[in-house]
């Protein structure tokens, strides 16, 4: 493969491998933290054509499952695709921090597709390049909750392409109220104004909540992290007082004691 930018080739392994279902290794880990207990409302923000919707209803058979996209032709992808799912809201909206009416580039990838503009030269990351800029319906996470009669969420995911802290700034109520957010987290420069890594922490940790793992790390040639998704539990849920005494804990425990 003659590429002779580092971060090309693995963004362009990586989003052809989020053509297929992701590995679900964190909700399994969810589900041992949780103790078996089945999941209630579940939101899959920035849904594509259904990849984690699918996960979702396979290992979440229960829960209240709502999927946001903003492309139309997707969201009715979503919809006909799952259409015997009685458990499945399909929202043609975009989340924001405002409610409102916003310009979405469409990318040639469109899974790649974003408020932001991208802040690459397209001429060798193709797959970004803007195919046509079309007008979304905004809402927010607070909005959206208090209109439809959502009081919490167990699960928050996140794939928002760069405008997380956005989304999140639309949720000061809600925040609280969530269990768990797992996003995507884009270390390397993709978009204009893309949310950082330690901004999307800092406002998740305000509010409660600690990271817990990083799942599907992408490292570039160099050994530089990429890209990768992020697990943060909320703390009134899962109390990192409550972990386990780990091994290595003990023998310190038992040498201070010496």
């Amino acid at each position: 493969m003659a590429l002779h930018n580092v971060v090309i080739n693995f963004v362009r392994r990586a989003l052809r491998g989020k053509a297929k279902p992701k590995n679900a290794e964190w909700v399994t880990d969810l589900q041992r933290l949780r103790g078996g207990a089945p999941f209630g409302v579940v939101f899959d923000v920035g849904a594509n054509r259904g990849q984690t919707v699918s996960e979702f209803l396979k290992l979440m058979p229960g829960a209240k499952l709502i999927a946001f996209e903003p492309i139309p032709r997707l969201a009715e992808t979503i919809r006909q695709n799952f259409r015997n799912h009685s458990n499945l809201t399909v929202e043609t909206l975009a989340m924001d921090e405002s409610v409102g009416v916003r310009t979405f580039h469409v990318n040639a990838y469109d899974e790649t597709s974003s408020f932001l503009t991208t802040s690459v030269n397209t001429d060798k990351r193709q797959y970004l390049t803007l195919r046509e800029e079309i007008q979304v319906q905004t809402t927010t996470l607070d909005a959206f909750c208090a209109a439809h009669g959502i009081a919490c969420i167990d699960v928050l995911k996140l794939d928002v392409q760069g405008v997380e802290l956005p989304v999140l700034r639309g949720a000061r109520v809600m925040l609280p109220q969530i269990q768990a957010v797992y996003a995507e987290i884009t270390f390397a420069p993709f978009y204009q104004g893309q949310t950082e890594f330690s901004q999307l922490d800092t406002i998740l940790r305000d509010s409660g909540f600690r990271i817990f793992g990083l799942y599907h790390m992408m490292r570039g040639q160099d050994g530089r992290l990429l890209m990768a998704d992020g697990l943060w539990l909320n703390e009134r849920a899962f109390s990192s007082e409550d972990r386990p005494l780990e091994p290595w804990e003990n023998e310190l425990n038992t040498d201070s004691m010496k």
